[in-house]
């Protein structure tokens, strides 16, 4: 049996913002900034870091997830600025 239709697992995209940023203990608002960027009077002052997969839906992936867990680490343990990931 095919349950996923030959899709990998791991790229279905099943989380949704708040349930994600739950699991990572990550601010909603920042997890959306990181995959939809973030608009600051009408003009985009962030564009995204990272590719959801599925952007008109807005939900993640656990390879999504994983990502963000990434990056979390790198900016809080090891001190590194956006800019320079």
């Amino acid at each position: 049996m095919d349950f996923y239709r030959g899709k990998d697992p791991k790229e279905l995209p099943l989380y949704g913002f708040a349930e994600a940023a739950h699991y990572l203990t990550v601010p909603k608002a920042t997890l959306r900034a990181w995959f939809v960027g973030q608009k600051l009077g009408g003009q985009k002052a962030f564009r995204p870091v990272l590719v959801p997969a599925d952007a008109a839906q807005r939900r993640l992936s656990f390879v999504n997830v994983v990502e963000a867990h990434v990056l979390d680490a790198l900016r809080k343990e090891h001190r590194i600025s956006l800019q320079k990931v």
